[in-house]
């Protein structure tokens, strides 16, 4: 530039603008983390896999996660948003890391009959009422657990000397069973009782007179 018969040099500087999100090097794909619940608990705390990015600038970005790594995951699928910032505010689309605790406990169950239920029918009979008390389970998840039985219900005849399998089987959402199984044996009375008098103490004694002929 020449001005007045001068010649200057012009330079011109302009700031530079970092508009460039940080890019994610292990989230694709997305990571899956799967784990087994506590058999005493409706879930499981969950170690999450560590997530890194670059960005443009050189400088390493900040990494957060929505979810900490450690924490108590309940049962089923969950997510955790993990999210990459620059120094310049930019942010990456999140990774999101998908958890899923699994159910692999069966129900507990209280109060099932061990072995067997015997009961004698009333003499002279060929079956007989039979009642127990029937057991129930409950489930780690807290899930209602359903119930299916087979065999005869509580209250129902059955006959003399002939074994019945009574089974209940219990399930939980995750479709995990406990059963319950056992034999009702209707026994039949034997009498081993002989007879009793009523009118014999003291016993009797009968007197009569010879005929004179």
């Amino acid at each position: 530039m020449t001005c007045c018969g001068f010649t200057f040099n012009l330079f011109l500087f302009t700031a530079s603008t970092d508009n460039e999100p940080p890019v994610f090097i292990n989230c694709a794909p997305p990571p899956t983390v799967t784990v087994d619940a506590d058999p005493n608990n409706n879930g499981a705390v969950v170690v999450l896999p560590s997530i890194f990015a670059t960005d443009n600038s050189q400088a390493t970005p900040t990494i957060t996660y929505s979810i900490q790594s450690g924490e108590f995951f309940t049962i089923g699928s969950s997510t955790v948003a993990v999210n990459a910032e620059d120094a310049a505010g930019n942010m990456a689309i999140p990774c999101v890391i998908t958890v899923v605790v699994r159910d692999v406990t069966p129900p507990t169950i209280v109060d099932c009959p061990e072995n067997a239920v015997i009961v004698s029918a009333p003499l002279g009979q060929t079956s007989a009422t039979v009642v127990w008390t029937e057991p129930t389970a409950t489930d780690n998840s807290g899930s209602t657990v359903t119930v299916s039985q087979t065999g005869g219900n509580v209250g129902d005849n059955f006959p003399v000397n002939v074994p019945t399998t009574i089974t209940y089987t219990f399930t939980d959402a995750a479709q995990n069973p406990s059963v319950c199984s056992f034999i009702v044996f209707v026994t039949a009375s034997t009498d081993n009782e002989p007879p009793v008098f009523i009118n014999c103490a003291p016993p009797p004694t009968v007197t009569v007179d010879a005929d004179p002929k």
